[in-house]
């Protein structure tokens, strides 16, 4: 503070007395200053207070300290010269500037008596001079806690040092302006506080609404199209949102008037576009105004410029859509003429509805891929349950092409080679289905798949390019793509699947299934041709075994029936044989190999063979039996067989059997009286009991009609084996009654229980009746 010479500079002729009675008189205004609705007008209501109680011509002035601590703001200064306000607004505070900056700087009173020859005013003394100032003396306005709020000052027009009056009432008025400054602060800041508020719940209620509205969506691709709807417009004018599919970005939805014409220009991610940053860098990117020139600069081609000049791009905001730490699309946000220029707090809002939408959208995407991995599971557990349960090749093919389509797509071929060489091929469409037995050449897509082993896609397909992988009578309107797996088995291609997809049909994603379900298909396909093959060569073996005649025997008439089981069911082991005996007896047999294939079909050559020679000896029954079990006990891998061995003398009925745990053969009398042949149980050849085989005895009247049978005929599922013999009788009493012929008893009876109840097993009849 710089001193004046006494007589050169008057003192203050303030007197406490006066100004304390002014003061008083100024109550009301003070009480209304401090309740001032506005800093500024508070401020302005204070100055001129001062101003109008001081008869000195005093200038007051009021300086606030900005938010940075560092410079001074324009406050209130309703008498001095706008040109020296404007000087002085935004000063850096500091040790020597002016009266105000150093008050604040040093915070404490500055007191400069002459502007004129203070070197504190070096920098501002001519402004100060020509606004007509001499004096200043500035106090620092501090906040309770001793904060700088500011600074208040009073100026002269002449050179002047304050007395103990003047510097009381100085104290007095900057407590009150400190009063009034944080009170108005503190009002401004919770008028702040709760419109920030109000704007966040407003903000969050408007979030949380799109993002409850985007998650009803129900997939991934409805999800982005609902949250572009949504943005428009309550944030943009037109809304843009882009995603990452493998090296590029896809254009998944757009929103808004004419934003369609901007679909067919998705952001390159190896350019400079916004979007291209924002998802390598996961910041938001924003533009206040679009210039011309940042346009050409996004635009990939002239079309597309022509679109964003015609729409009137004025402002944009790209914020990352993210989850999981990945960036996979962004959101854009563009003006174009509703004026609205964005800035930070529509930032803000942006990257608050992208973040929570990009947890919602790919919940959904997870979701939806969960779900479409389920279904493609249930698809393949499905395929396989459903084609593995059968083993005849046609119903598995065709079984193929009802899982294909329309699951996987508009129609479907498949080409099998069995083995045999014979082409098969199956076709399914929504036109309906076919499946044909054909010989020929492949088509020419189709057999570089088989060559190679590997898939192709082809697409699009014209409608001369059809016939190159499938039937182009499976599509009369043409395709739009066409995918050809191959069918591989034991590491050999033995046919192929082509999935198309219409022009009229949608697009499917679950052509991914298609290798799978195609592994899972050659398997059972394989197994089928392997099948048929095995079944082919065990029932010629089984057919060439069985009895190709039956003898004619006096007194006797015989009949014999063989049934194999149904489709998909091995062959058997079941079968008969009539054994003509060198003393006139004949010998009737019924058997059943437990197994099926050829190693059923074989062992029972071998026990056929066997009993044959051992008829030739003369053996009785049960040495027979136990004969037969000590040769299937030589064999460790050899399956048990049932077996019920008899043997008649035409002229007197005299019967004599032996039984290995058969059925027991069934007598129906002339009259229709049945009767059960019994025997004590025994067990069947090979089961290692180590025991005889016991024979029994019995006449059978002349006319009586002996029935020897396997499982096969009387099984039935859900149904005990005593109700299937009952019925069983009553066939045979039926078929006695209308005096059928041995041959025609063994038809019917293999027809009466030829239904769907049927256990799908082969089955053998042999019918003798007593003729003399």
């Amino acid at each position: 503070m710089t001193e004046a010479a006494p007589d050169t500079i008057p003192p203050a002729s303030f007197g406490v007395g006066e100004a304390l009675s002014m003061l008083a008189t100024q109550k009301p205004v003070l009480e209304r200053i401090v309740a001032g609705e506005s800093l500024p007008s508070m401020l302005d209501a204070l100055v001129s207070m001062i101003e109008g109680v001081s008869r000195d011509g005093v200038l007051g002035s009021v300086l606030l300290l900005d938010d940075d601590g560092v410079h001074l703001r324009h406050g209130a200064a309703p008498s001095l010269p706008a040109f020296y306000n404007e000087a002085i607004d935004g000063v850096e505070i500091g040790p020597s500037v002016g009266s105000c900056g150093t008050a604040a700087y040093r915070r404490e009173q500055v007191i400069v008596e002459d502007i004129a020859t203070d070197p504190l005013w070096d920098d501002f003394r001519d402004v100060a001079l020509r606004a007509g100032l001499r004096a200043c003396w500035s106090t620092p306005i501090q906040a309770a806690d001793g904060r700088v709020l500011g600074t208040f000052a009073m100026y002269y027009p002449e050179a002047r040092r304050p007395n103990d009056v003047d510097l009381g009432l100085i104290d007095v008025l900057v407590r009150i302006a400190a009063v009034a400054i944080e009170r108005r602060r503190a009002d401004e800041d919770r008028e702040r506080a709760l419109a920030n508020e109000r704007r966040a719940r407003t903000e969050l209620k408007f979030i949380l609404d799109v993002t409850t509205r985007v998650a009803s969506a129900l997939d991934f691709a409805a999800t982005l199209e609902r949250l572009a709807e949504l943005a428009v417009p309550a944030l943009a004018d037109v809304c843009l949102i882009d995603v990452v599919e493998g090296d590029g970005m896809r254009r998944a939805a757009v929103a808004g008037d004419g934003a369609e014409r901007l679909a067919a220009f998705p952001p390159s991610l190896d350019g400079g576009h916004p979007a291209a940053r924002v998802v390598a860098t996961g910041e938001v990117e924003y533009a206040a105004d679009v210039s011309d020139d940042l346009l050409r600069r996004l635009a990939r081609d002239p079309d597309h410029l022509q679109a964003a000049h015609d729409l009137g791009f004025e402002s944009y905001i790209c914020v990352p859509l993210a989850a999981r730490d990945t960036v996979f699309g962004t959101l854009t946000l563009v003006s174009t003429g509703s004026g609205r220029h964005y800035g930070d707090d529509d930032v803000t809002l942006a990257r608050d509805l992208a973040t929570r939408a990009a947890l919602v959208i790919d919940n959904t995407r997870l979701h939806q891929a969960t779900r479409e991995a389920e279904q493609r599971l249930e698809m393949v557990v499905r395929a396989g349950s459903l084609l593995t349960s059968s083993l005849d090749l046609d119903d598995v093919v065709a079984r193929l092409c009802d899982l294909l389509v329309p699951d996987v797509g508009d129609v479907c071929e498949v080409h099998v080679r069995t083995v045999d060489r014979v082409l098969h091929r199956a076709g399914a469409s929504l036109l309906g289905a076919s499946v044909l037995t054909v010989a020929g050449d492949l088509p020419s897509a189709v057999a570089e798949v088989v060559r190679t082993g590997s898939s192709v896609q082809v697409g699009p397909l014209s409608p001369a390019d059809v016939g190159t992988v499938l039937s182009p009578s499976l599509a009369p309107d043409g395709l739009r793509a066409a995918t050809v797996v191959p069918l591989v088995a034991r590491g050999e291609a033995v046919g192929t699947i082509a999935v198309g997809v219409s022009e009229s049909g949608s697009e499917r994603s679950d052509l991914e299934v298609l290798p799978v379900l195609a592994g899972r298909a050659a398997l059972a396909i394989d197994n089928a041709r392997l099948y048929a093959a095995e079944r082919s060569v065990a029932e010629t073996l089984q057919r060439s075994l069985l009895p190709q005649r039956l003898p004619r025997v006096e007194g006797l008439e015989i009949a014999a029936r063989y049934r194999p089981g149904g489709p998909g069911v091995d062959v058997g082991g079941d079968w008969y044989d009539v054994l003509p005996f060198p003393d006139g007896r004949v010998g009737l047999v019924i058997g059943d190999v437990m197994g099926r294939g050829v190693v059923a079909a074989s062992v029972m050559g071998q026990l056929r063979n066997a009993l044959r020679g051992f008829a030739l000896q003369g053996l009785g029954p049960g040495e027979a039996l136990e004969l037969l079990d000590r040769l299937l006990q030589t064999d460790d891998d050899c399956p048990l067989a049932t077996l019920f061995l008899g043997v008649i003398e035409p002229a007197s009925g005299a019967f004599v059997f032996g039984n290995a745990g058969h059925l027991p053969p069934l007598v129906v009398a002339p009259d229709g009286s049945l009767t059960w042949v019994e025997t004590p149980p025994q067990p069947p050849l090979g089961a290692a009991a180590g025991g005889r085989y016991h024979e029994s005895s019995m006449v059978v009247g002349p006319g009586s009609t002996l029935i020897l049978y396997t499982d096969g005929l009387v099984e039935r599922r859900n149904q005990s084996l005593d109700v299937s013999l009952e019925a069983l009788g009553h066939a045979a009493e039926v078929a006695v009654a209308a005096s059928l012929r041995a041959d025609a008893l063994c038809s019917s009876l293999v027809e009466w229980f030829a239904d769907s109840a049927r256990e799908p097993d082969d089955t053998a009849v042999l019918a003798a009746r007593l003729t003399a």
